[in-house]
C-alpha cells in the first residue's frame, strides 16, 4: 500500500479502475470465478471511497456465495455441491471476505473468512505439523494430493497474514496470530542454506522461485505482526536467493 503514497502510482491505479468499472461502480466485464476475489481485495484495499465501487464488490461476494457449500466452505469455482476443498481457495477468498465484512459492516463475511481457515486447519494439516494438504475430500475426510506442496502452502500463508490484517480485535484475531506464529516457527527448518525453498517444503522437488518469493512475503509480514526481527532476516535470505536467479 506504500504505492498509494506515491502520486504517479496512485494515478496509475485510478486510471486502471476507470477501465474496470462503469459509472455505477460495477464491473464492465463481470467476474465469474472465485479467484477474482484476489483482485477485488487489492481494489478495495486501495479504494478511498468504498461505496463508489460497492456494486462490483457485492457482485464478487455473490460469485463466492454461488460456490458456498453446506459445510460453510467455498469451493474452487466448482459450485455449491463440490466435495473437494482446495487450500488455494483460502488465499483467494479469505482476505477479501474479511475486508469486505469490515468495510461494509457485514459481520457474516468476516466470520465466513475465519471459518475457512479454522476448518481447513482441522481437516487439512498433517498431524503434528503446519503442512497443509493440497486438497481434502469431504466425502471421506481424506487428503487429496501431497502435504507440504510449497505453492499450496503459500496460498495458506497468504490467507493467514492478509486475513489477520482485516480481523477485529477479538479471539479470532488472536487465534490467527497463533497460527501465524506456529507456521513461522515450523517452516524455518525448511529453508535451505542458500535462502531458497523447494517445491515440496519438507523434502523432494527442486528449488522453486514462486515458493521462495511467497515465503519472503510471509516472513516479512510475520516479522511485522509478531514483532520478531529474525523473521525479517529469513525474508532477506529469500530475496537474496531470488536475486541470484
Amino acid at each position: 500500500l506504500h504505492c498509494m503514497e506515491d502520486t504517479k502510482c496512485h494515478e496509475a491505479i485510478e486510471t486502471w479502475k476507470n477501465t474496470a468499472f462503469d459509472g455505477s461502480g460495477m464491473w464492465k466485464e463481470p467476474v465469474a470465478k472465485v479467484d477474482s476475489a484476489m483482485l477485488a481485495y487489492s481494489i478495495l484495499k486501495t479504494e478511498c471511497d468504498p461505496n463508489r465501487i460497492r456494486p462490483a464488490m457485492d457482485w464478487t461476494v455473490k460469485v463466492l456465495e454461488e460456490n458456498l457449500c453446506e459445510d460453510g466452505m467455498i469451493s474452487y469455482s466448482q459450485g455449491k455441491h463440490s466435495k473437494i476443498r482446495f487450500v488455494d481457495t483460502l488465499g483467494m477468498v479469505c482476505p477479501f471476505l474479511a475486508l469486505y465484512g469490515k468495510t461494509y459492516q457485514e459481520e457474516r463475511y468476516v466470520h465466513m473468512a475465519y471459518h475457512q481457515l479454522e476448518q481447513y486447519r482441522l481437516m487439512g494439516l498433517y498431524p503434528g505439523t503446519q503442512l497443509p494438504c493440497h486438497a481434502v475430500s469431504t466425502e471421506n475426510n481424506l487428503p487429496l494430493g501431497v502435504f507440504g506442496w510449497g505453492r499450496g502452502t503459500i496460498w495458506y500463508l497468504i490467507a493467514l497474514v492478509d486475513t489477520y490484517s482485516e480481523l477485529p480485535e477479538d479471539g479470532r484475531k488472536q487465534n490467527v496470530q497463533a497460527w501465524i506464529t506456529a507456521s513461522a516457527e515450523d517452516y524455518l527448518k525448511y529453508q535451505k542454506d542458500d535462502g531458497g525453498f523447494h517445491t515440496i517444503l519438507h523434502g523432494g522437488g527442486q528449488y522453486d522461485s514462486s515458493v521462495t518469493a511467497g515465503m519472503a512475503f510471509f516472513y516479512r509480514k510475520a516479522a511485522q505482526i509478531l514483532q520478531k526481527e529474525e523473521y525479517t532476516a529469513v525474508a532477506n535470505k529469500c530475496i537474496a536467493r531470488l536475486l541470484k536467479v
